[in-house]
């Protein structure tokens, strides 16, 4: 029969206090037979005390050291025995069987492990199907995808192909321009068709971890001039502000311009004031003063297809800051946004990360190769 823990410290206290007492006992009859043969010769009687005293109490001490032992070696066995059955949990060897068998206690705790590894199993096989479909939805999603803008990739080209053929010589001819600029619509909207489809596209390789990324030290503040220009042609009507100096950060540069392009279409899209562009203190925000988004809003702007607002910007997919989310997690950066409804946003960037540190000429003439 088992005992718990308690039921085995009372009955070895209870033995020792027993063994004490009767070693007591043995002890005074030892030294009152020695008093009374030893009465006439005090120095040897006392002597002879001495050393029955010394004796009986290293005899007890030996008891107790020998019962503290045995308890203890059983706890560390018992011990010893959890950490071998954890061990095998950590390698994937489950269905194992722990024999714990000193006391109560130990007895429920391996039958707690084992309902909690058998648990653990369970959910970690559930997992992994649910893993592999994940897996399989996913790559039947990339591939078609894949497919659509491939079959539509080729009759767009040739749209805007043709359309623009169609402009030119209808132009040649002397056309009213109201029928031009149904033309120049046609064009505009399928080069936005053409860019949705290759941005959808762009999601799901970089939500699938299916993008390869190309490193290189490149100047943020001439890309961000360079974006800014392109804006203006589209946005000519808007002005947008820049404030930074030289910055070189050590990224993917084409995967960076995506971000910074989303950020500033945003900007504009959802604002008609002024656009604010800036770099300081190893920050890039890009500031506007626009429709904001509400608070309960900010934890979902970053997901695909989700828009703040769905009666504005209809030929928004809402993929722009989720595109913009997962290449800043390959470059293990973050988006932080601000932002208060009326009043407008604030998109910011720690660079930190991706910073590049310029090493003092001198260093640079000494790591030279000759």
């Amino acid at each position: 029969m088992k005992k718990d823990l308690y039921r085995i410290l009372m009955l070895g206290s209870i033995f020792l206090v027993f063994f004490t007492i009767g070693s007591y006992i043995f002890l005074d009859y030892m030294i009152t037979a020695d008093f009374e043969n030893l009465k006439d010769n005090p120095d040897y009687l006392r002597s002879e005390i001495e050393n029955k005293i010394f004796i009986f109490f290293v005899f007890i001490l030996t008891i107790y050291f020998l019962f503290a032992y045995r308890f203890v070696k059983n706890i560390k066995i018992e011990l010893q025995k959890i950490d071998r059955y954890l061990y095998k949990i950590s390698k994937k060897k489950y269905g194992q069987f722990i024999d714990l068998s000193f006391s109560i206690e130990f007895r429920s705790i391996g039958e707690k492990l084992e309902f909690t590894i058998d648990r653990l199993h369970k959910l970690n096989r559930k997992k992994r199907k649910f893993n592999a479909k994940l897996k399989l939805a996913n790559y039947q999603q990339e591939k078609l995808l894949g497919a659509i803008s491939h079959e539509l990739k080729n009759p767009m080209s040739s749209i805007i192909g043709y359309s623009q053929i169609l402009r030119e010589e209808l132009g040649k001819l002397g056309i009213d321009e109201t029928y031009l600029k149904f033309i120049d619509k046609v064009i505009s909207n399928g080069r936005r068709s053409d860019e949705l489809l290759n941005r959808l596209r762009l999601a799901v390789q970089l939500e699938n971890n299916k993008f390869e990324l190309k490193y290189s030290v490149f100047s943020l503040s001439n890309l961000i001039d360079a974006i800014v220009l392109n804006q203006k042609k589209e946005w000519q009507n808007r002005n947008i502000e820049k404030k930074y100096s030289e910055y070189k950060i050590y990224a993917d540069q084409v995967l960076i311009e995506l971000v910074v392009t989303n950020l500033i279409e945003n900007a504009l899209k959802y604002s008609d004031g002024d656009v604010f562009v800036s770099i300081d203190e190893d920050h890039i925000r890009v500031q506007d003063f626009g429709i904001g988004i509400k608070d309960n809003d900010l934890s979902n702007v970053t997901k695909r297809f989700y828009r703040v607002n769905n009666n504005t910007h209809q030929q928004s997919m809402g993929l722009g800051l989720a595109i913009v989310s997962y290449i800043l997690k390959l470059h293990n950066l973050a988006l932080q946004i601000e932002s208060e409804v009326g009043k407008g946003s604030v998109f910011s960037i720690d660079l930190t990360p991706v910073k590049h540190q310029e090493l003092p000429q001198q260093l640079e003439t000494i790591s030279t190769p000759l």
